[in-house]
């Protein structure tokens, strides 16, 4: 009998093997790695993990189920919109994804925003044309109602459609609604009950991830969002059956490719739980949407966006989404280019077509890493909804700015990894290109369309499960979109406090700003002593962190015993106004004194040192350094103590 390649190991001795090679240092602070969402990831798993039943079933429904790509439209006008549609379906894409402005969005005409204005159905027909996309996705924030109606008279019936409708969503990016929030549920049970075809319960986590929620956060509040929709749509009179089966959710894609793919898997499970909660034991396979998360672009370096996208999209295949956008690279910049569009739509294209990624069904199914993460996930998430549920119900945790609460916490301790470095961007925080053109793109901003979304009178219609049908044929009768609002008699608007979007790259962004407002970047001199094998890693740091704020960094080496002597000249030569020493820690304390007054003899306004402040505290006397930086530290709070010691202010150089 052959005798196995390698003989079969037990957990025990391949721990105990690990630590003899770690020279005997804890294992799991080695190897184990943490989440942002506070999951641990082990280096290995042995045996085999327990798959949750609901997620197998429900990955397993998706067989022979195609994979949607719906693009989405980035347009201040319809001509322009009309055109990206043409051009993302003839170019492969299955349909599209439209959002609407705010004054949309709120049913106010005399309000513009960022999107799309139809301000009746001629606006849409001139915009889809005779487009037929297979999707339709329309992102209406709370006034879907209307929406709807006033897009119905043009909408293919081959089309299917997709509406984010979530409330709280709409909270989130608008800090607003039409109307109260139990008219809101109103007219969502009657657009539920009047389009049977459509799915018009769309759940989107995009606002909470936007603004610094994590994963298991932002699934918990969709989670919240989504149970008190179903409560009150059944309390309404709507069966509990139809409800859920109108429900999808839109999760967003961050940077961590393995919990993107266990979200996607983890949300299956917990849409089975909830309907179970609701009393549909056996609910279809609910639509999911995966996008990139927008916090995670960059406006800065924005071809980064291309890796960003391509692992996102990556992530959502292998999660198994149905539904797939692909951001463009220069969205972040305002409307995108050709380029960014086919680009965008090219990518998923190729991973379906060329690499297959679609063809295997619950590709990382089984292995014990990803159904333990998708496990974990899941139950933090499903927690989330518990916590919200105990406190009244996410409209009254709302209310008493616990939501509000719970994001900014996030936020707080994921920012604070930002500014650290711990979670480096590309482009942004490090490898920053110093010679980077600038991108610029038009603008969204659209103009609030006025008499033409209040053109018609204002119909009269039948409450309840006709309303839709009779606002649609007032809509093709000429009815604009803010009087198919006013035939639905609201009461007064609610109004309560935004979820503030913040892109990871927001910290950075603004230390560019501030130099680049004051003129020409101020030069910074990396001044190094010793052989380069003790220096270079240092000064290459911290040369990827001056940039990152938009600082002329210049790396020189001090020679030998003249070291201050030269240094001193060539930072007189280069005009540099400020110098960082780039010394190894145990040769520091030696020539910290006669360098930084050198130095500043020959002009630095700001002598720093790439080190931590214990490696000189024994020193006596204290050099007169300005400041620290060193890797772990708060370098935004770092960068801008030394922009302020160079005389550079937030409106230009004092």
């Amino acid at each position: 009998m052959t005798e196995p390649l390698f003989p079969p190991t037990s957990l025990a001795e391949w721990r105990e093997e690990v630590i003899r090679e770690l020279n005997g240092a804890d294992l799991d602070r080695a190897l184990v790695s943490t989440t942002r969402e506070g999951l641990k990831l082990q280096p290995v798993y042995a045996g085999s993990a327990p798959r949750d039943p609901f997620v197998l079933a429900a990955c397993q429904a998706r067989l022979g189920q195609p994979t949607r790509l719906v693009q989405p439209i980035y347009a201040a006008a319809a001509p322009e919109a009309h055109d990206a549609v043409v051009e993302e379906l003839h170019g492969g894409a299955d349909g599209v994804c439209l959002r609407l402005a705010l004054g949309a969005r709120l049913g106010r005409a005399e309000v513009g925003g960022f999107g799309l204005w139809p301000a009746d159905t001629a606006a849409w027909r001139a915009l889809l044309g005779q487009s037929r996309p297979d999707v339709l996705m329309l992102d209406a924030g709370a006034n879907a109602l209307p929406a709807v109606a006033s897009l119905r008279p043009v909408l293919p019936s081959t089309t299917t459609l997709y509406v984010l409708s979530d409330p709280f969503a709409a909270l989130a990016t608008d800090g607003a609604l039409p109307a109260s929030l139990a008219t809101i549920y109103a007219e969502l049970a009657e657009l539920t009950s009047g389009a049977p075809e459509a799915f018009t319960l769309g759940v989107s986590g995009a606002p909470f991830a936007e603004a610094g929620a994590d994963l298991s956060l932002t699934l918990g509040l969709s989670l919240a969002a989504a149970a008190e929709t179903l409560s009150a749509l059944t309390e309404a009179g709507l069966p509990a059956e139809r409800a859920v089966a109108a429900l999808w959710w839109s999760v967003p894609m961050g940077r961590d490719l393995l919990m993107n793919v266990a979200a996607l898997r983890a949300m299956r499970g917990l849409h089975v739980r909830l309907a179970r909660a609701f009393g549909v034991n056996t609910p279809g396979l609910a639509p999911l949407h995966a996008a990139p998360n927008g916090a995670t672009l960059t406006r800065r370096d924005p071809h980064t966006n291309l890796l960003r996208v391509t692992s996102a999209t990556f992530a959502a295949l292998m999660g198994g989404a149905e539904l797939i956008s692909a951001t463009p690279f220069d969205a972040p910049l305002g409307q995108p280019s050709a380029l960014g569009r086919r680009i965008a739509r090219n990518t998923p294209q190729t991973l379906l077509a060329e690499s297959h990624l679609g063809d295997v069904l619950d590709p990382l199914g089984g292995a014990p890493a990803i159904e333990s993460l998708t496990d974990a996930l899941g139950r933090a998430a499903w927690a989330q909804l518990q916590a919200i549920s105990d406190e009244g119900g996410l409209a009254a945790a709302w209310r008493d700015g616990k939501v509000h609460a719970r994001v900014n916490e996030a936020q707080r301790l994921w920012t604070a990894q930002l500014r650290a470095r711990k979670a480096p961007i590309v482009g942004v925080s490090d490898f920053v290109d110093p010679a980077e053109a600038p991108l610029t793109r038009q603008s969204l901003l659209v103009a609030a369309p006025g008499d033409a979304a209040t053109a018609g009178p204002a119909p009269v219609i039948r409450r309840g499960a006709e309303a839709l049908a009779e606002l649609a044929a007032a809509a093709q009768n000429g009815a604009g979109l803010c009087a198919l609002g006013a035939a639905l008699t609201r009461d007064e608007a609610t109004a309560a406090p935004p979820l503030l979007a913040q892109t990871d790259a927001a910290p950075f962004d603004a230390l560019r700003a501030r130099v680049e407002a004051s003129g020409p970047a101020p030069t910074v001199l990396l001044a190094a002593v010793g052989p380069i094998s003790e220096w270079k890693a240092r000064s290459s740091w911290v040369l990827n962190l001056l940039r990152a704020a938009g600082l002329n960094a210049v790396e020189e080496d001090g020679g030998g015993d003249d070291a201050p002597a030269q240094l001193a000249a060539r930072l007189r030569a280069l005009g540099a106004v400020g110098a960082v020493l780039c010394v190894a820690d145990a040769r520091l304390p030696g020539v910290v004194g006669p360098l930084t007054e050198a130095l500043r003899a020959a002009g630095a306004a700001q002598v720093w040192a790439a080190t931590r402040p214990a490696t000189l505290k024994d020193l006596s006397p204290a050099p007169a350094l300005d400041g620290f930086v060193y890797a772990g530290a708060d370098v935004v709070t770092a960068l801008d103590n030394l922009l302020s010691g160079l005389g550079v202010s937030e409106q230009g150089v004092k």
